[in-house]
């Protein structure tokens, strides 16, 4: 999710005439609806959907905040207690930054010097 959200910031950040991107064109793909968990913290925002033969528009942007966490300007608790119908019910675990959720297998510097 965090590759994701990086991806997203770096293409508002070359595309400044586009305020939303499709998810094609910065999540890998895989089918398992990261970047929608993503808007439960507040860090992405979906733009609404015009189009009544689709579930979403699929076309995400990042929010002030998530903009602030990539650049390490803010923390985000590190779980969200959700309900049954995937209702945000609150937040649990420590403070953690970009950097904590890339792990060992990215690189933060690399990843926002593409």
């Amino acid at each position: 999710m965090a590759f994701a959200l990086i991806t997203l910031y770096r293409l508002q950040q070359k595309q400044t005439r586009r305020r939303y991107m499709h998810v094609r064109e910065f999540d890998r793909g895989d089918g398992r609806g990261e970047v929608g968990k993503l808007a439960l913290w507040g860090l992405v925002k979906e733009a609404p959907n015009d189009d009544t033969a689709k579930r979403t528009s699929g076309m995400w942007s990042t929010t002030q905040f998530g903009r602030d966490f990539v650049v390490g300007i803010e923390l985000v608790p590190k779980y969200i207690l959700l309900s049954y119908g995937s209702s945000v019910r609150g937040f649990a675990g420590p403070p953690v930054a970009i950097t904590d959720c890339l792990g060992t297998r990215f690189n933060y510097q690399e990843l926002m010097a593409r």
